[in-house]
């Protein structure tokens, strides 16, 4: 329990120094402002609750694969963005209206809640390489029961969550032409294996939205 709690805080602290990287790059007395502490708690809320939702299931890899590379590709985007959404907030000296923050951190807030509670559903079947993990159920309670792919909706919230919490046209841009195509891919290669794997899986899929509630 103590090694597993070490792992976490260290991983949290690692988390965090590569967060700071635009402040201390740009040199600026940045701190004083509430919103960087707010978005730097907030991208470490997240880190936190996918470590104490997935226990040690996250730390188990197989052979790097495609799937394992885009979804390696999609956290270096994800720490790119929050990179992008600080540096252009204090490089242009942003000010964001009182809405986009509130929207932000809505945003913010529902996707770290909905990533929590996507990875807690699946337990040790939440994983990035859905080929190399045969075997499991398919999952069609909690949040899967009005979305097949939950967690990815609330990446994708989180992290537009930042951009509109400093203002940053930059992050936006990114958000929508680099990070949701990415996304994309991944679900639909996912959906290809869930559908060979899963006999009920196309009823599933007409029942319940790609990532967002099917309107009845």
């Amino acid at each position: 329990m103590r090694s597993a709690g070490a792992r976490v805080a260290l991983a949290l602290l690692v988390h965090g120094l590569l967060l700071a990287a635009p402040v201390v790059v740009l040199g600026q007395e940045a701190w004083s402002q509430p919103l960087l502490w707010l978005w730097l708690l907030g991208a470490l809320g997240l880190h936190l609750v996918e470590r104490l939702s997935s226990g040690d299931h996250l730390d188990e890899r197989a052979e790097p694969s495609l799937d394992l590379r885009l979804a390696l590709l999609t956290g270096l985007l994800l720490l790119g963005i929050q990179w992008a959404a600080a540096g252009e907030f204090l490089w242009r000296g942003l000010e964001p209206t009182s809405a986009w923050i509130a929207a932000g951190a809505g945003l913010i807030t529902v996707g770290i809640a909905l990533r929590g509670l996507a990875i807690r559903t699946l337990g040790s079947d939440f994983v990035s390489d859905v080929e190399g993990r045969p075997g499991g159920a398919l999952c069609q309670e909690g949040v899967y029961a009005w979305s097949r792919h939950p967690s990815e909706v609330g990446l994708l919230a989180f992290a537009l969550g930042f951009a509109f919490l400093l203002g940053s046209p930059l992050a936006c841009a990114a958000v929508l032409f680099g990070l949701a195509p990415l996304v994309a891919v991944r679900l639909q290669r996912e959906d290809r294996v869930l559908e060979d794997r899963f006999p009920d899986y196309p009823a599933y899929a007409a029942r319940v939205g790609w990532v967002l509630p099917r309107v009845r």
